[in-house]
């Protein structure tokens, strides 16, 4: 916990008490003094995050407050190093920490880099949208952490602390209003019940309208150049489900926490929580793309599609030309060489105002129908005995989840997808840690089952172009409109015994050694067939009791993993004065194999699941303190080796993750300073040049493998550069209270949404920020902000998917625009 004087100055001065970035710390300043002390749980017992050896970034919850941070991963912005991986147009998110990156949609798959929640591992990418609200702190911790943290921490992990019930009454109110008619509100009253009892319950809502008006109107849809097969002798229609404005939200949870004291030596907390978060069908936006294809076939890149580079408005060129390929592309089903113009899609369809406006036509969107919901439970137990403590954590999560989305998110009614998912987990950890004058201890065990059902269909639009139909049906079929669907189901079983020791050589330098074996057991199957549209947002399929079309073009698989894993630390530890702390570790980290779930993806029966990543990393570090203790200078420096390396690739309409080896450099510095009284100061940079070596970009089939193109590229989501900076100053009024101005920004330089590397799959830099205005009562109870968020209306693309062969077109989507309000708390104690 984060131990702030109860003072008129530490609250006047909260919003600067901001720390980001590599930093080993997060930096608590009271007005004109020396930082504070921080403890973090980073190695699972209490101490100063500057006495820690590892690149950790923190912030307390009233930090988060003050930086206005109300999504768990917008956190990613005020630290280098740590970017975002999405989908779904940003609906689903996922860190990206110095590289470790993937985002992979299969909700069975599991991420590169570990989030928790109160030291409960969360299974599901998505499962750490709904713990920001009413937070005591955040720890993210960079490198691999499969030591004390065994779960897939490869990369990185992040540690959401919930506030727990205290010794005193106390509660809050905190409610928004801004552009978009946002209305966020979150609140927590909590205290002693009885003598040994606590309690604590808060809640959070949130409502905002669509941002993205949907201007479809019939005579979008082009008409002519199709045949019979279209099964509608009216035409084409948009989708018979409607066509909403997009990007909007529906958001609440609530939680409850018991704490009971039976004794000194005995703790027991209790913890239930649940959230359910409704939202518009994915924001993406139409961008026309075209593919550059060789002499066998292969896509060898993409290129946006304009008079420049497509004079001839081919649907696909010949590489290096501007001459078309004969017959074009099929999925548009009119069998000619050309779309209608070199700046549209197939369908004839540009969007005026581009990927930065706020207007789409889309032929599939509901307002209503993107639904993720999840409860909890949690328990965790400690036990102090003379010799060490004996810990035990325990949670269960279930976590349901449907989509659907328009794939070409334009007016040609030619694909819709639509998913459904269940998931539910329950981990297990059991630990005993103790110390002595000049070492300390930690051994446990872990155990942990997944229980997963994916189900994903790519459906003809009904009264659209009827794709399936027309090419796997023949005549018979071309009043139809079909599915390819696929149901996947995935258990996992996982057990690990880990330790470690940190032990003082002399009272300067420390040694630190651990280690976890991992045993791990997943069985899979996968089915993939035809079926009846019935609706085009309801998913057909097995899970669903319906029944196939025949035979399917794709095989069942099934399949067992039975594997040992390990991962490993050696660390050094060098205190050269109160001032300056170095250190140097060595880690070997480990995530685990699983199993692709691809849609309309042709996969060998050995590149269905695919083999654990591996990652030797290489750190040096160091932590000081400069100018009397008025400014803290922190940085790291690593080198990554990878074996196996987990890429994710898009192919065609869906995606598969593969093996192939990577090596990064990088490094990352930060500086807080508070110069004079009532300034504070904070920047950071980060830099990393990384390679995944020898990936196959495009392939022409070749059983033999001779027909794959092998190209280093770089990791999606990964910025060469990231730049953060904050400015505040605070005035004390002569009337009691306080006014405090606020300015910050992080830049980020160009990236890949795509670890092909193709022209299109590039993110161009941005730079985005933020100021606010706030003034604070002399009692600490009230506080009223004015802000604007990305006041340069930056619209920077965040992600995209590749379906230049598809639709003549790719999705993408970008960040929010310009919003601004107005924020009123208060504050009982």
């Amino acid at each position: 916990m984060i131990r702030i004087p109860v003072t008129g100055s530490a609250r006047v001065l909260k919003l600067s008490l901001i720390a980001f970035l590599l930093s080993p710390a997060t930096l608590v300043w009271a007005q004109g003094s020396a930082l504070e002390e921080v403890i973090v749980t980073a190695q699972k017992r209490e101490e100063s995050i500057q006495d820690v050896g590892i690149a950790i970034t923190a912030f307390s919850g009233e930090q988060l407050d003050a930086l206005g941070i109300t999504d768990s991963t917008a956190i990613a912005e005020f630290t280098p190093g740590v970017h975002i991986s999405g989908n779904n147009a940003g609906y689903t998110q996922q860190f990206t920490i110095r590289g470790a990156t993937q985002n992979d949609f299969n909700d069975l798959a599991e991420a590169p880099n570990a989030v928790y929640v109160d030291e409960a591992y969360q299974a599901a990418g998505q499962a750490q949208l709904f713990s920001q609200f009413d937070m005591e702190r955040v720890e993210l911790l960079k490198g691999p952490q499969g030591t004390l943290f065994g779960r897939n921490a490869t990369g990185g992990l992040v540690h959401y602390v919930t506030k727990k019930p205290g010794d005193e009454f106390e509660g809050y109110g905190d409610i928004q209003y801004g552009r978009f008619d946002t209305v966020r509100f979150e609140g927590a009253v909590g205290g002693p019940l009885a003598e040994g009892v606590k309690a604590r319950i808060s809640g959070f809502y949130r409502n905002h309208d669509p941002m993205l008006k949907n201007v479809f109107q019939p005579q979008d849809v082009a008409q002519g150049g199709y045949g019979p097969w279209i099964g509608n002798t009216g035409g084409l229609n948009g989708s018979t489900d409607g066509q909403a404005d997009m990007w909007a939200e529906d958001s609440h949870a609530i939680r409850g926490q018991l704490l009971l004291e039976p004794s000194d030596t005995v703790e027991i907390q209790m913890k239930g929580q649940y959230a359910k978060r409704v939202t518009t069908s994915g924001p993406y936006q139409n961008v026309a793309t075209i593919s550059e294809v060789d002499a066998k076939g292969r896509v060898v890149n993409t290129l946006y599609s304009n008079a420049t580079t497509n004079p001839n408005s081919c649907e696909q060129l010949i590489v290096g030309t501007t001459d078309c390929i004969p017959g074009g592309s099929p999925f548009d089903l009119d069998f000619n060489d050309t779309r209608p113009a070199p700046h549209t899609d197939f369908f004839g369809y540009h969007d005026p105002d581009g990927v930065e406006g706020l207007t789409i036509s889309t032929d599939h969107a509901l307002d209503d129908y993107d639904t993720y919901e999840i409860w909890s439970v949690t328990g965790k137990v400690t036990i102090d005995f003379d010799f060490a403590t004996l810990v035990a954590v325990l949670n269960y999560s279930d976590q349901d989840k449907d989509t659907s989305l328009d794939v070409d998110s334009g007016p040609g009614p030619q694909f819709i997808v639509t998913g459904d998912s269940i998931l539910d987990w329950y981990t297990q950890e059991i630990r005993l840690e103790g110390d002595t004058d000049n070492y300390r201890w930690i051994f446990g065990t872990y155990y942990m089952t997944i229980d997963g059902e994916f189900s994903q269909n790519l459906s003809d639009t009904i009264g659209g172009i009827n794709t399936f139909a027309a090419l796997f049906g023949g005549p018979p079929a071309w009043g139809q409109f079909w599915d390819l669907s696929f149901d996947a189901f995935l258990k996992t079983k996982s057990f690990s015994l880990f330790g470690q020791v940190d032990y003082d050589l002399t009272d300067k330098l420390m040694f630190s050694l651990g280690g976890r074996g991992i045993w791990e057991k997943k069985d899979y199957e996968f089915n993939s067939n035809f079926f009846i549209n019935t609706r085009d947002a309801t998913v057909e399929g097995l899970r669903s009791g319906d029944m196939p079309l025949g035979a399917s073009p794709f095989p069942y698989h099934e399949e067992e993993t039975d594997d040992f894993l390990w991962s490993g630390r050696v660390g050094l530890q060098y205190a050269h004065n109160d001032d300056l702390m170095l250190y140097a570790n060595f880690n070997r980290g480990v995530k685990a194999g699983s199993c692709n779930s691809p849609l309309l993806t042709f996969l060998t029966p050995d590149e269905y699941c695919y083999d654990e990543e591996i990652l030797l990393a290489y750190e040096v570090g160091f932590k000081s303190t400069i100018m009397d203790g008025r400014a803290r200078v922190n940085g790291s420096f690593y080198y990554y080796d990878y074996s196996d390396y987990q890429v994710f690739q898009f192919i065609g309409t869906s995606g598969a993750v593969f093996n192939a080896d990577a090596e990064y450099y990088g490094g990352e510095v930060e500086i807080f300073a508070n110069p004079i009284d009532n300034l504070d100061l904070i920047f950071g940079i980060a830099y990393i040049d990384p390679t995944v070596k020898d990936v196959s970009v495009a392939n022409s089939g070749e059983p033999d493998g001779s027909g794959r193109v092998f190209r280093d590229v770089e990791p999606s989501f990964t910025p060469e550069v990231q730049f953060n900076a904050l400015g505040r100053y605070t005035w004390p009024l002569a009337v009691g209270g306080s006014v405090a101005l606020q300015v910050d920004g992080n830049y980020a330089s160009s990236a890949f949404h795509n670890i092909n590397n193709f022209d299109t799959h590039y993110m161009p830099s941005y730079w985005r920020g933020n100021a606010s205005l706030s003034w604070y009562s002399a009692d600490e109870r009230w506080e009223v902000t004015g802000f604007i968020d990305n006041f340069s209306d930056t619209r920077n693309v965040n992600i995209g998917f590749e379906l230049a062969a598809v639709c003549g077109c790719d999705e993408q989507s970008a960040g929010w625009p310009r919003t601004y309000g107005v924020k009123l708390r208060y504050n009982y104690f």
